[in-house]
């Protein structure tokens, strides 16, 4: 059995806000939460997104509606602040 596994799915809108791009993965996703949840008892799901801040830019709003769907599935929500640790 293995400890760890990587599978990667980018979006199909890297110019779109993350908050998009976020929403388009649980689209994805929410069609296979029976089966995540089956596994999230032996396996941990994490969605993991870069965010770049622009110039300026100093926060990350994610709606209330989103966040409600990221709730809903065995998967941990993790927020790279690229640049952050310069």
């Amino acid at each position: 059995m293995r400890d760890a596994a990587l599978w990667i799915l980018q979006s199909k809108q890297p110019t779109a806000s993350l908050s998009q791009q976020i929403q388009e993965l649980l689209t994805f996703v929410e069609d296979k939460s029976h089966e995540l949840t089956k596994l999230s008892e032996d396996c941990l799901f994490d969605l993991f997104c870069g965010f770049e801040p622009s110039e300026g830019e100093s926060m990350l709003f994610l709606e209330a509606p989103l966040l409600r769907r990221c709730q809903l599935l065995p998967i941990d929500l993790v927020v790279d602040f690229l640049g952050a640790r310069e």
